[in-house]
């Protein structure tokens, strides 16, 4: 299974189920955050990439507390995800210290992760948003795609060919436990692809991120080898199937 990120090893797999629907599709689907869907526009950074784990000390000011009440999402409306402050290398970040900063972070981080064939870019995304303790996290996702790419007969290495692009689009969620400084968010996503000579394609997936507040920030931590599978929850999203297994809507 390709979501895999190092083949036949347990202790690096990222958790994910596909239900493949192989459909022509005019355009490929847009990614849930683009900068021009916000009013305000977030501070930019224009500076090399942070070491691993310390992009968060640029941001401004200071992060809110924990959030308590009913949320937006519990109230049964469709919630956005909130921007973060700042751009870093095309990624958001600077999320509130809250659930659903915690929820829009990892909305953020899929969407960056799932949206590429560029093994540079995975590797430079996951410097930026794995957790300080996953040491190895930005080399794992850039074998990752490297091991993608070469599924789907596409060079391992170098630019992908000219047609080539994945874009992944979170649209439902679940939150499975959350406490102040760690919060498990499973997201359900719709992948389109397209790739030279072939029709466009869709795939529906369940994406496990295990989010930690870490230096000022939520990053993404390694997924435990004891991690369970989410396979079953995958469904199409908005679907009374995917209704029953649990998933909320996400606006936007």
């Amino acid at each position: 299974m390709y979501l895999d990120l190092v083949r036949g090893g347990s202790a690096r797999r990222l958790r994910g189920a596909s239900v493949w629907i192989p459909v022509v599709v005019a355009a490929v689907a847009a990614a849930v955050f683009l900068p021009g869907r916000f009013a305000d526009p977030p501070t930019r950074v224009d500076q090399a990439v942070p070491a691993h784990g310390s992009a968060a000390a640029t941001t401004p000011g200071t992060a809110a507390a924990p959030s308590s009440g009913t949320s937006a999402a519990d109230a049964g409306a469709r919630p956005v995800p909130i921007p973060g402050r700042l751009w870093v290398a095309g990624v958001r970040m600077g999320f509130p210290h809250t659930t659903w900063g915690a929820l829009s972070a990892a909305v953020e981080y899929r969407t960056q992760l799932g949206s590429t064939f560029d093994t540079a870019r995975a590797e430079t995304v996951m410097r930026l948003v794995g957790n300080p303790s996953w040491t190895d996290g930005p080399a794992t996702y850039a074998r990752s795609v490297a091991d993608r790419r070469a599924a789907l007969g596409l060079p391992r290495d170098g630019e992908p060919p000219g047609g080539a692009s994945v874009v992944l689009t979170p649209v439902q969620y679940q939150v499975r436990a959350a406490s102040t400084d760690r919060v498990m968010v499973l997201l359900l996503c719709t992948e389109s692809m397209t790739l030279p000579g072939q029709p466009p394609r869709t795939a529906h997936e369940v994406y496990a991120m295990d989010m930690h507040w870490t230096a000022g920030d939520w990053r993404l931590l390694a997924p435990g080898q004891d991690e369970p599978s989410y396979r079953a929850l995958a469904a199409p999203p908005g679907s009374p199937d995917a209704a029953a297994k649990g998933w909320r809507p996400l606006g936007g």
